[in-house]
Formats: structure tokens, sequence, C-alpha cells
């Protein structure tokens, strides 16, 4: 249970982070969020984070740990950016 809880707001707080400096991002065009793919990336968040902890704290072994935390930045970036589109109503 400790894994579960600590997966979940480790994960939370890691896709907020990324997610509100998406939300700074303003490239000069309307942006709009698609819901499936934004909550697709808070559950690759949590997901490798679990992992990570469940392999550091179970298996022993950080540097396993490590791969599984290093490798949840960029699968996070890679969803969220997905989800990241212009706007309907913005003319070329």
């Amino acid at each position: 249970m400790s894994i579960a809880a600590s997966s979940a707001a480790t994960g939370f707080s890691i896709w907020a982070t990324h997610f509100v400096a998406m939300l700074g991002y303003e490239p000069g065009v309307p942006v709009t969020h698609a819901l499936g793919p934004t909550l697709l990336s808070l559950l690759v968040a949590i997901t490798t984070t679990s992992l990570g902890l469940a392999t550091a704290i179970v298996g022993r072994a950080w540097w396993a740990a490590l791969i599984a935390a290093l490798s949840s930045v960029p699968a996070l970036a890679r969803r969220t950016t997905w989800a990241c589109g212009p706007s309907r109503d913005w003319e070329a």
C-alpha cells in the first residue's frame, strides 16, 4: 500500500509540474489540450514512478530504479506534448 500511495503522490507531482509548464508555454497560436492523452500522460507518470519505487524498495537495486525514473521523463514529455495542439478556431 505504501508503494502505491507514494507512487501516486510522486507521479501526480511530477505530472503537475510538467503540466503547469505546458500551460505556461505560449507558441503564438491558441493551444488546447486533449483530455485523453493528458490523462494518459498522468498514468505514464504514476506507472513509471511505481516501477522505480517498487524496484528500489523490493529489489534493492538502486540502478534499476534510476533507469526507471530516467525513462519516465521522456515518456511523460512525449505524451504531454502529444496532448497539446492548435485550437480549432485558429486561422492560419
